[in-house]
C-alpha cells in the first residue's frame, strides 16, 4: 500500500522545501514517489487567489469552502493515481488541515466556521495520512503576492492550528510529528531519522 506523508503548518515554514528534499532522498533510495498532489500545478491557495477568492487575512466562507473542497478532491485523486501506478510514497507539502486556522481568522458566522472545520476533520478521519508533519512558525518568513509576511499573524495562525489539532485529537488519528525551532535542513534530518526508525527507509 502506498504511504502518504503530508506536511502542515503556517505559510513560510519550509514545508515545500522539505517536501522536495524528502522526495529526492526517497527516489535516491529506489522508491517510487509521487511528488505533490496529482493535477495541482501550483498551490491550491494560489489557484483560489487566481479565481478571485480571498485567502489569509479577510477570507470568507466561500473562499475557504472552495479550498477545502479542492484539497479533498486532490487528496482522493492523488491516492487513486498513486495506487494505480503502484507508488511507494506520496509526499505533499500541504494538508486539508492547512485551511483550519484561516477559517477561525475569517469574518464569517460561527456556524459557517464549524461547518467547514467539521468537513475537514471528517475527511481527515476517513482518509488518514500515514504521517502528518507539523512545522511550527519560524521567526522569519517570506511572503508573496497572495500570502502574508506578517510574522505575528503567522504566529497567531500557528497557535490556532495547534489548538485545533489538539481539540480534534489528530494524534489519535494519524502519526503526528511536531517540528519545532530549527533550520529546514535540521527539520528534514529529524523526519528522515524517524522514517528510518518506523519504516526502515
Amino acid at each position: 500500500m502506498v504511504k502518504l506523508i503530508a506536511f502542515t503548518g503556517p505559510q513560510g515554514t519550509g514545508k515545500t522545501t522539505m517536501k522536495e528534499y524528502l522526495v529526492n532522498v526517497l527516489i535516491g533510495k529506489g522508491y517510487k514517489v509521487m511528488n505533490g498532489y496529482h493535477g495541482v500545478s501550483t498551490s491550491i491557495s494560489r489557484e483560489a487567489a487566481a479565481l478571485g477568492f480571498i485567502i489569509n487575512k479577510g477570507t470568507s466562507f466561500a473562499s475557504q469552502y472552495y479550498m477545502v473542497c479542492r484539497y479533498m478532491m486532490a487528496d482522493l485523486a492523488t491516492r487513486q493515481v498513486a495506487e494505480k501506478l503502484k507508488m511507494d510514497y506520496i509526499i505533499v507539502d500541504r494538508s486539508v488541515l492547512d485551511t483550519i486556522a484561516y477559517i477561525v481568522l475569517g469574518e464569517m458566522p460561527l456556524e459557517d466556521k464549524q461547518y467547514i472545520e467539521d468537513t475537514i476533520i471528517n475527511h481527515f478521519k476517513r482518509f488518514k495520512v500515514d504521517m502528518l508533519i507539523y512545522c511550527e512558525a519560524l521567526d522569519n518568513i517570506i511572503g508573496d503576492e497572495h500570502r502574508s509576511d506578517d510574522i505575528e499573524y503567522q504566529k497567531h495562525v500557528d497557535v490556532l492550528m495547534k489548538h485545533c489539532i489538539s481539540r480534534n485529537n489528530i494524534s489519535d488519528i494519524t502519526d503526528l510529528r511536531w517540528l519545532y525551532k530549527g533550520t529546514v535542513s535540521e527539520r528534514l534530518v529529524k523526519v528522515i531519522e524517524y522514517m528510518r526508525t518506523r519504516w526502515q527507509v
